[in-house]
């Protein structure tokens, strides 16, 4: 496997859900920082 290919699927298929996590972790610190 080509590393530009393994990079691709891993932007496609991890990318969305990584956001996910991170705009989840932002918003309880934003929450608990108030």
């Amino acid at each position: 496997m080509h590393p530009s290919r393994r990079y691709e699927y891993r932007k496609q298929g991890r990318l969305p859900n990584q956001t996910l996590c991170l705009l989840v972790t932002v918003l309880l610190w934003y929450w608990t920082s108030i």
